[in-house]
C-alpha cells in the first residue's frame, strides 16, 4: 500500500510540476487544496501532501498559511542564439566521430554476455587475472597470429582498458628516458610519456636517426596521412633499436581500414630479435564504449611484468573480457571487421564523389583518402580554413588543427552516406 501511495505521490507531483514549467499554472495562482485534490481523485490527503511538500522543496510553490499552496515565480536561464543550421538532420556534436549504428549488432554481444554469465559463474566469482583473462588471451594470440603475423604465447599478453592504461604499465617496466616519433604524433600516447618525464623528439625520416630509447610508430597506417612505411625502412628501424638497445612501439590501431591494397604485414613479424612490443584495441574496431586493448611484450620482458603487475589491478570487467572471447571464437568478430572494411569502403567512395561534385579540392589539398576513416585538408588560403573551423564549429563538428600550416584533420565515420552531400554543402558554404 505504501508503495503504491509513493506512486501516486509522484504522478501528482510531476503532473503539477509540468503544468507550472509550462506556464498552465501562473504566478500567484493557487492549486486545488489538498482536501479538494484527494477527493476528486478519491485519493488520501497524505498522498497530495507528499507531492505538494516535493513541489515546496523543489520551489515550484510555496505553502501560505490559510491560503494554501501558492505558484512561486521562477527564475529564467539565459540562452545563447545560434545561427540557424544549414542541416535539415539532427547532428549532435562530436557526431562526426562516432560509429554508425547499424555497423554493429549489439544484440550478438548481448547474447555473448549472456553466454558469460550462464556458463561462466565459477570465473565471475574467482579473482581477476592482472595480465587479463586467458580465455581472452588466448582468443587474441590467435588473431594476431594469423591476420597480423604476430608471433607470441598468450602470456607475453596483456590486456587493458585503453592503450594509455597498456603505455603506463610499459613504463612501469621498462626505464627508459627518450622516445622518437612521428610529427603528427598520437597525442593521448604522448601525454603518458610526458608525464613519465620521457623526452619527445620528432623524425621524419628513419634513414639516420638517433640514438633513443623507445620509437612509437602506426608503421602500417601513419597517422594522419595514411602512409605506410615502407619494407627498407622497416629494416632500418628494427636494425636501430638492435643497435640501440631500443624498443619499437608499434601501435596498430587500424592496419585493415586500406581501401586501395591489401593490409601491410606487422613490423613485429619481420622482427627476430624481440625489440617490438605490438599494441592493438578493440574500441575502434567495434564500439567505443567497449574499452579492451592489449600489447604483446617480448619474451625477455615477461619476467619483469609478473613482478610490476603484482601491484596493478585488472582494469577491464571479466564480463566484457569473456564476452569479447566467445565472440572472437565464434567467428563474429572476424565476420564484424569484413563488414566494416566493407562499409567504410563504400562510405570513402561516396566521400570522394561529394568532394569532386563540390569542387572541395579547389580550396584545399585533400590526403589521407586511401585509408583511415578521416581525411586531412590542406587549406591554401589561411582565410579558407579559418571559415572552414567556424562552420564546424557552428555545427558543431569535431576537427583537429595539426602543426602543418593550414592543415586540419576532419572524421567522417560517423557521416551516413545519404548525408554526407549535405553535411561537406554546409561545411563549405562559403565556397558557393
Amino acid at each position: 500500500m505504501k508503495n503504491n501511495e509513493d506512486t501516486l505521490s509522484k504522478q501528482i507531483y510531476q503532473e503539477f510540476k509540468q503544468n507550472i514549467e509550462l506556464h498552465h499554472y501562473l504566478v500567484g495562482q493557487k492549486l486545488p487544496s489538498i482536501r479538494t485534490l484527494a477527493s476528486k481523485r478519491k485519493i488520501s490527503t497524505t498522498t497530495v501532501l507528499t507531492a505538494y511538500n516535493q513541489l515546496v522543496l523543489e520551489g515550484y510553490v510555496k505553502s501560505v498559511e490559510r491560503s494554501g499552496y501558492i505558484v512561486k515565480p521562477l527564475p529564467t536561464i539565459p540562452t545563447t542564439s545560434n545561427p540557424t543550421s544549414a542541416f535539415t538532420h539532427d547532428f549532435s556534436p562530436g557526431k562526426n566521430k562516432t560509429l554508425d549504428e547499424e555497423l554493429f549488432d549489439v544484440k550478438t554481444m548481448k547474447s555473448m554476455t549472456n553466454k558469460v554469465y550462464n556458463y561462466h559463474q565459477h570465473d565471475l566469482l574467482s579473482p581477476a587475472d592482472p595480465f587479463g583473462e586467458e580465455m581472452l588471451r588466448d582468443q587474441i594470440q590467435k588473431y594476431v597470429l594469423k591476420e597480423r603475423g604476430v608471433t607470441c604465447h598468450k602470456d607475453q599478453i596483456i590486456i587493458a582498458p585503453g592503450v594509455q592504461f597498456l603505455l603506463e604499465i610499459l613504463l612501469s617496466i621498462v626505464k627508459k628516458s627518450t622516445l622518437l616519433t612521428t610529427p603528427n604524433e598520437f597525442q593521448k600516447a604522448m601525454t603518458i610519456f610526458q608525464k613519465h618525464q620521457i623526452k619527445i623528439h620528432h623524425t621524419k625520416t628513419f634513414k639516420e636517426m638517433p640514438k633513443y630509447d623507445f620509437l612509437y610508430i602506426s608503421p602500417s597506417n601513419v597517422y594522419p596521412t595514411g602512409e605506410v612505411i615502407q619494407m627498407d625502412d622497416r629494416i632500418n628501424i628494427i636494425n636501430w633499436a638492435n643497435e640501440n638497445d631500443a624498443y619499437i612501439i608499434e601501435d596498430d590501431y587500424n592496419y585493415f581500414m586500406r581501401y586501395n591494397a591489401f593490409s601491410v604485414p606487422s613490423i613485429h613479424s619481420l622482427d627476430h630479435q624481440e625489440r617490438v612490443i605490438y599494441i592493438g584495441s578493440f574500441s575502434k574496431v567495434l564500439f567505443p564504449g567497449l574499452k579492451i586493448s592489449f600489447m604483446v611484450l617480448p619474451i625477455h620482458l615477461i619476467k619483469k611484468a609478473e613482478q610490476s603487475m603484482k601491484y596493478h589491478t585488472q582494469g577491464v570487467s571479466k564480463i566484457d573480457q569473456l564476452a569479447m572471447a566467445h565472440f572472437m571464437s565464434e567467428g563474429l568478430f572476424y565476420r564484424h571487421t569484413k563488414k566494416l572494411f566493407s562499409s567504410y569502403k563504400e562510405k570513402n567512395s561516396v566521400l570522394m564523389k561529394t568532394i569532386k561534385q563540390l569542387q572541395i579540392e579547389q580550396l584545399c589539398k585533400v590526403t589521407s583518402t586511401t585509408s583511415n576513416l578521416h581525411i586531412v585538408l590542406t587549406f591554401y588560403d589561411k582565410k579558407d580554413k579559418d571559415l572552414f573551423i567556424n562552420q564546424c564549429n557552428v555545427h558543431d563538428y569535431n576537427y583537429q588543427e595539426t602543426h602543418q600550416e593550414n592543415t586540419i584533420i576532419f572524421p567522417y565515420e560517423g557521416i551516413k552516406n545519404e548525408e554526407m552531400y549535405a553535411v561537406f554543402s554546409a561545411l563549405f558554404t562559403f565556397n558557393k
